[in-house]
């Protein structure tokens, strides 16, 4: 999955499982074992959940 930050549109990270993971941003924090909280460069923080791809 791609997924783009809510407030400006920039590419933050392209996610296949968890261990396959490309992210492009100021900070990722785990708030669970399937959720990541990114921060963008534009300073909006967007949950992310990881979802496996089929």
């Amino acid at each position: 999955m791609i997924y783009r930050c809510k407030n400006c549109n920039k590419f933050i990270a392209s996610i296949k499982n968890e261990k396959n993971m490309k992210i492009k941003c100021k900070s990722v924090e785990y708030l669970d074992k399937n959720t990541l909280k990114i921060k963008c460069s534009c300073k909006h923080i967007n949950i992310v959940e990881i979802q496996k791809e089929k």
